[in-house]
């Protein structure tokens, strides 16, 4: 859930445990986003959430499980030169095996794309046809 003051802020359920939730709590943010954060889920079965920050690009936050906060930290994707963000639309696995694809909504109702290799750096930004 995003908050007012534009932190992202989590509950996780645990079974068995109180009221089966566990408190809110801080994840963070990247400023004011641009419309909501979205919950996907990686190859490894862990959530990732993503946002446009206010800084019109990309944002992305994993968790971990068992390391650390149990999350990675909000990290920089980016955005297309030039272009004004309007909504994150999604990732998705890509046809081959160990890729990632991002699409998102510019303000001129146009979709972009940026996809990533398993491990590797992400690619150049592209139009899609609408």
């Amino acid at each position: 859930m995003l908050g007012r003051d534009g932190q992202v802020y989590h509950s996780y359920s645990t079974p068995g445990h109180g009221s089966g939730w566990s408190a809110w709590g801080a994840l963070g943010g990247v400023g004011s986003a641009q419309g909501d954060v979205a919950v996907w889920r990686t190859r490894s079965n862990n959530q990732q959430l993503s946002m446009v920050g206010a800084d019109n690009a990309i944002w992305s936050n994993t968790a971990t499980p068992g390391i650390g906060s149990g999350w990675d930290g909000w990290k920089r994707i980016g955005g297309p030169a030039g272009v004004t963000l309007q909504h994150f639309i999604g990732l998705d696995d890509a046809k081959i095996v160990g890729q990632m694809r991002v699409w998102v909504i510019d303000s001129t109702s146009h979709y972009w794309t940026i996809e990533q290799t398993t491990f590797g750096p992400w690619v150049a930004w592209s139009a899609s046809a609408n």
